[in-house]
């Protein structure tokens, strides 16, 4: 049974690592762990800022390479990879431009998910382009410490740029590797009413707008519940 290992930071291969990760002993060693626990699959995440430091031409090959070379170790060892986009920090000068606040955010991250499949997408079949984007908004922008940057209509704008990339990143991986498979993630609670109050209950209705129904309408109907276009 193939069972997926959530991403760890121990497997983040970025710019200040001067080894491959596939020198090193440690990371060797944890590989071989996830082997006797009998796992087949590791997800793991891919840095954008560490590859595309200047935001969307130069590209940083030393770091590229470790990626790849990651790919070929987990090939090697039986696991099959899953690479996770979700965990990215935009390079500085795509955040000067405004972030995922930018609607171009969209083509931007289209442009680095169809590089990376161009690069690993011949062993690496399967990607991941966003988990939980709530989280990934909120801690950007609604819970943000810079009170310049805080704020909630900043982060639904984020998450709405989020969902729409997804789509964009899809088709580029699937121009690039017409095999590959492209998934979206989201996490789920369920809900409930702390009590009968009136008060209780919009509070779990607007919980479940928030974090489940925003996006999955978007993802599987197309279009915003009346509920969510009044966040």
């Amino acid at each position: 049974m193939s069972r997926l290992l959530p991403s760890v930071d121990s497997f983040r291969i970025g710019a200040e690592q001067t080894l491959p990760f596939s020198h090193s002993q440690s990371g060797v060693k944890e590989l071989g762990d996830i082997q006797n626990l009998g796992l087949q699959t590791l997800r793991f995440p891919i840095n954008w800022a560490d590859i595309l430091p200047s935001g969307r031409i130069t590209i940083k090959q030393t770091v590229l390479d470790n990626y790849d070379r990651f790919v070929d170790l987990l090939l090697e060892r039986g696991l099959r990879p899953i690479a996770d986009l979700s965990l990215s920090t935009l390079p500085v000068p795509l955040e000067d431009k405004g972030g995922w606040i930018n609607r171009d955010s969209i083509h931007w991250f289209s442009d680095f998910a169809a590089l990376l499949a161009d690069t690993l997408g011949d062993r690496m079949k399967e990607w991941l382009t966003h988990a939980d984007p709530f989280l990934h908004s909120k801690t950007l922008y609604r819970d943000a410490k810079d009170e310049g940057v805080r704020s909630p209509r900043k982060a639904w704008t984020a998450s709405h740029h989020l969902l729409l990339s997804h789509p964009y990143a899809r088709d580029s991986i699937l121009a690039e590797r017409a095999d590959s498979r492209v998934g979206f993630g989201l996490k789920f609670w369920p809900v409930f009413p702390a009590s009968d109050r009136t008060r209780d209950h919009l509070a779990a209705e607007r919980f479940e707008t928030e974090h489940h129904a925003y996006y999955l309408d978007l993802l599987y109907l197309g279009q915003f519940s009346e509920a969510a276009l009044h966040l």
